[in-house]
């Protein structure tokens, strides 16, 4: 709305100015991901921060400018009365040029997405979202497959990655997008008959794994595209051949035990002998959630850092105002955390500084035994 009131027409809809993406487009319960249309004079970080303007001023407190120079974005949580708060994470496209209403035409606003045209603007990382999640509800309008059918499976999909330390850009692991643009390669593959009833979670599960268990490593490299370490990218191949033998059995079909199965055997590494938790303490909820952000934004470098040391480190759960690890047992190893943690907890609060009072990091290092 503010920026069809002050650059363009207000009789603009203001559906043609944002578009979601992200795995929310498959109904998965995740944070939502928009980007929005905005104005070429403004660029992104003005928009982040007129948007961020806006959001304050509708009495919102959880409102985040993250000054990315891969993806800048503002981050807003919203708050609900009957349910959990939503994430809502939008990022900004610079393509309107001041009076351009025409462009906002269907057809038009649609063409502004596809990757052709957006190689002549400055695009960013949220338009090349956007274009991607078109393309999956091509696949998907194709093979006549429920888009929560695909949800629900790269939801499993994760669970199995998540629970051998694989999952998420924190972690520096796959991201929901990977494991979906793995389930539309392979459901592109199956090319189903047309008019067959829309596949079941299992069945894109199915697809999944086993697509995931034939990949190479330079496969793997294409598809992470850089955002998964190269050391990792070589484990992949037989992690996910693992995969596939335990979650889909003899029968080669999905089931609720194999998927517990599959799960379950990640859990805990062997030699792992200390607990790491990280722990933000704020006196406003506002200022934890914010100092949280910051360090789930930093930590990828502090635990990429320990693992280039040799330490045997495992991602373990977050929390709303926690993170935990597992470490292996050797002194050497305990030594590379601990000194990557401190970096990691001075990181925080110097970007709290303004906020010393109010922000406090904790680290631990505990062993297991005892936890």
């Amino acid at each position: 709305r503010l920026v069809a009131q002050r650059q363009l027409s207000p009789r603009v809809p203001l559906r043609h100015l944002a578009r979601l993406f992200g795995s929310r487009r498959v109904q998965r319960a995740s944070d939502v991901d928009v980007c929005l249309l905005a104005p070429k004079s403004w660029g992104a970080e003005r928009s982040m921060e007129e948007l961020a303007l806006a959001a304050r001023a509708l009495g919102l407190t959880r409102v985040y400018i993250a000054h990315s120079k891969r993806c800048p974005r503002l981050r807003v949580q919203l708050p609900f009365s009957n349910s959990a708060p939503v994430d809502v994470d939008f990022v900004f496209a610079p393509l309107l040029a001041p009076g351009s209403s025409p462009l906002l035409a269907d057809a038009e606003a649609q063409a502004a997405f596809e990757p052709r045209a957006l190689n002549a603007v400055s695009a960013v990382e949220g338009t090349d979202g956007v274009a991607f999640a078109e393309h999956v509800a091509r696949t998907l309008r194709a093979t006549n497959v429920a888009p929560e059918a695909v949800g629900m499976a790269v939801e499993a999909a994760l669970a199995v990655a998540g629970a051998r330390g694989r999952r998420g850009s924190m972690w520096l692991g796959l991201r929901p997008c990977h494991l979906l643009e793995l389930a539309r390669a392979a459901l592109a593959e199956a090319q189903p008959a047309p008019g067959r009833a829309s596949s079941s979670p299992e069945d894109v599960l199915r697809l999944l794994v086993r697509k995931a268990a034939r990949m190479s490593r330079d496969e793997w490299a294409g598809l992470t595209n850089g955002f998964v370490p190269a050391y990792w990218v070589a484990q992949l191949p037989a992690l996910w051949a693992r995969v596939a033998e335990e979650l889909l059995g003899e029968a080669g079909e999905v089931t609720a035990g194999g998927l517990e199965r599959a799960v379950r055997r990640g859990a805990v590494p062997r030699g792992a002998e200390w607990s790491v938790r990280v722990r933000v303490e704020a006196k406003t909820e506002e200022a934890r959630w914010r100092a949280m952000l910051q360090l789930q934004a930093k930590l990828p470098l502090a635990f990429h850092a320990a693992l280039v040391d040799g330490a045997e480190l495992r991602a373990g759960p977050c929390t709303d105002c926690e993170v935990w690890m597992l470490c292996g047992g050797g002194d050497k190893d305990r030594q590379s955390v601990r000194a990557r943690m401190a970096w990691l907890q001075e990181e925080v609060m110097r970007s709290n500084a303004d906020e010393a009072e109010e922000v406090r990091v904790d680290v631990q290092i505990t062993r297991l035994s005892t936890v």
